[in-house]
């Protein structure tokens, strides 16, 4: 039930994002860490059970009718961790989502995931 009601909040998140943004032409950038709390593929995640394709398809859905890319990284994306020694899960869900605009605009920014230190996600954005 609990993972049912937490979906409903997601999802009207992303049902506002896609009517805040649906005509937006300027530059901007979308920092989400944690927020999104879903990945877009099995690619973004190591360990555990593999996802059926479909349990993407929402998330994939609002990424691209809000026309939005990950932008340009470097360090360790896979940020969240859950299990203990034997056994864990790790998944990118801290990302930074930017525009076209914001692309053509500030071409050599980059994201930066900082190393993980168990207590707090870490992220830094450089714009040049």
């Amino acid at each position: 039930m609990l993972k049912s009601y937490v979906f409903f909040y997601i999802k009207k998140l992303w049902e506002k994002l896609e009517q805040t943004l649906e005509n937006c032409n300027e530059e901007w950038m979308l920092i989400g860490v944690g927020d999104f709390n879903e990945i877009l593929s099995n690619g973004e995640k190591i360990g555990g059970k593999l996802r059926e394709e479909w349990t993407f398809t929402d998330f994939r859905n609002m990424v691209s009718y809000c026309d939005l890319e990950d932008m340009r990284s470097r360090g360790d994306i896979y940020i969240w961790v859950r299990g203990g020694h034997t056994h864990s899960v790790k998944c990118c869900l801290d990302r930074v989502f930017i525009n076209y605009a914001w692309f053509v605009a500030f071409p050599n920014a980059e994201t930066k995931f900082l190393d993980f230190t168990g207590l707090e996600n870490k992220l830094e954005t450089e714009i040049e």
